[in-house]
């Protein structure tokens, strides 16, 4: 509702008597409230200021007189004129009855509109005489009060005044710092302090007090410059300069001054501060010298700690590749001595059944160890495989996934295995064979932690990198504490940390995606090398071949 607006109370049982007199007094600057009951009446008399009161004798449970007698026992409501409406007989005693319950008027239906409009437009002007009377009031006290309260701020500001000099004065003597008043005409004040700090012996020598003279040649002429352009601001001055002492010793002060106002706003000077900073400032420079040193020592020290980083990264994955060519020295032996050494011992074996009057007892001997052998022979193969697959070493990392699949079955770990469709990946072999370690051991993981049968390997190559995915859908960990998941691995060497520590030796990295009870997804990302020539391929494998020659030697010689 717009403000000023007046509201009218309509209390009728009747809705279509409601809906005509509302027609008959509404008005843009007036709101009617419609009321169907006694009680809906008094709740609205309780939420809202109502100007007058237009009320239907004859209602249900509560009738009109009976509603007007409560208004009047509200102080709230008690002033609200009302006027009485009713359809029954023109009775005196009903009228009487109502002006006793509070009315200002009485009119029976029908009601003729003109005669009710100008009846509510008396009430309407009294009601907002009675508003701006009170208005009218209210402000007439307001600015009483408000004159009351300025004169005592008065008073009161005029006796915080003198109990404020005297403080201030008694403050600034008994303050460890330079404190120091400034006017238009020169200096008007310092405290106990500045006197000691000069060497002044009366503060009326202030008076004749020249500063400037005071401050180190070196700084005097930025620091007259700073204080005179501060002035012509009637800004804030603050400044650091050196200033001689009574022994004349020159000290380190830091000045700060805001300016001084008089009660109409007019600049009258400054009122400021000077700090010692002479015993901080030395501090500050041995700081400073401390800092430089020790970020140097850091940076030394922190060089240090990279370039050993990077030479034990180089050495884990040199002792690495020294374990791979170990373990292919013992293959080749285990393949080429011991397998055929078997095969030999077994084909003698054979021969012997031809032996003629051999007894059965020696027949079935002979088969035993036929069959000895035998075993000895697969576990040989085996273990040559495990030791160094040939497949890696022959047909490269392509072709070792599939095959370390079918591997995994002895552990009840089926894997599935994706490969690119189209295109080869030029690995160098030092390279193919950290990646097949690194995958293995991450299916090792699975099979001990992850607590499920099934994993899958993905190799996909492109924008420069290879990536090889290893994920399983078991129990997960938390990532932050794979370090200590990673020590209880099947292969020594190869847990997480160790893993990821050679990816990183080889640019490449070690993702690890995993929640507990969400799996875990570890990919191995290398970026790809541009394919070589075959010159340089040959080098490397010449290179490769020649150290697996030296170290047959040398273990033959052993």
């Amino acid at each position: 509702m717009p403000q000023g607006q007046a509201k009218f109370l309509l209390v009728d049982d009747n809705e279509p008597g409601l809906l005509a007199l509302s027609g008959i007094l509404r008005r843009d600057d007036s709101e009617m409230l419609q009321a169907h009951s006694g009680r809906d009446a008094l709740e609205m008399l309780l939420h809202h200021d109502i100007a007058l009161a237009i009320i239907d004798v004859q209602m249900p449970i509560m009738d009109g007189f009976e509603l007007a007698e409560l208004m009047r026992g509200s102080q709230r409501t008690r002033h609200v004129p009302i006027i009485f409406l009713t359809a029954g007989p023109r009775d005196n005693v009903r009228r009487f009855r109502g002006y006793k319950a509070g009315a200002v008027d009485f009119l029976y239906k029908p009601v003729e509109p003109t005669v009710l409009r100008s009846k509510t437009d008396i009430f309407l002007d009294l009601y907002r005489q009675r508003v701006e009377l009170a208005r009218q009031r209210d402000e007439i006290l307001v600015v009483a009060e408000e004159k009351a309260r300025l004169l005592q701020e008065r008073d009161e500001a005029n006796r915080r005044l003198i109990e404020s000099e005297m403080r201030f004065r008694t403050l600034a003597d008994s303050a460890p710092v330079l404190i120091w008043m400034d006017g238009l005409e020169g200096c008007e004040f310092v405290n106990r302090a500045y006197l000691e700090f000069l060497g002044i012996d009366h503060p009326q020598e202030v008076e004749k007090y020249n500063w400037a003279q005071y401050v180190h040649p070196d700084d005097r002429e930025a620091y007259v410059a700073t204080y005179q352009n501060a002035v012509d601001r009637r800004a804030r001055f603050e400044a650091a300069f050196r200033f001689r002492r009574r022994d004349g010793v020159y000290r380190w002060i830091r000045s700060v001054g805001t300016p001084h106002l008089s009660a109409g706003g007019e600049f009258i000077g400054y009122i400021g501060a000077s700090f010692d900073l002479t015993d901080s400032k030395e501090a500050e420079e041995r700081l400073q010298r401390w800092s430089v040193d020790l970020e140097r020592a850091v940076n030394q020290k922190t060089a240090e700690l990279l370039r050993s980083q990077e030479q034990l990264r180089a050495l884990a994955t040199e002792l690495n590749l020294t374990e791979q060519r170990e373990r292919q020295w013992l293959a080749t032996e285990l393949h080429d001595h011991l397998a055929q050494m078997l095969v030999l011992g077994k084909l003698k074996l054979s021969q012997t059944r031809h032996i003629r009057d051999l007894p059965p007892a020696g027949l079935g001997l002979i088969k035993d160890i036929e069959d000895v052998l035998t075993q000895s022979l697969a576990y040989t193969r085996t273990l040559v495989a495990d030791l160094a697959p040939p497949v890696l070493h022959e047909f490269g990392l392509l072709a070792a996934l599939p095959w370390l699949a079918e591997q995994m079955q002895r552990y009840e770990l089926t894997v599935s295995v994706e490969l690119p469709g189209t295109g080869d990946v030029n690995l160098p072999a030092d390279r193919a064979v950290l990646l097949f370690q690194s995958v293995r051991e991450l299916l090792m993981n699975a099979v001990k932690h992850a607590g499920v049968g099934r994993a899958s390997v993905r190799l996909e190559h492109g924008n420069g990198e290879l990536r090889i995915e290893v994920r399983d859908a078991g129990t997960g960990f938390d990532p932050a504490s794979f370090a200590a998941v990673a020590d209880t691995t099947a292969v020594p060497g190869f847990g997480l940390f160790s893993i990821r520590e050679r990816m990183l030796a080889l640019d490449g990295r070690l993702e690890l995606v995993s929640a507990p009870g969400q799996g875990t997804t570890a990919t191995l990302v290398l970026p790809l090398r541009k394919k070589s020539s075959e010159s340089e391929m040959m080098r490397s494998e010449s290179t490769d071949n020649a150290g697996s020659s030296s170290m047959l030697k040398e273990r033959g010689s052993e």
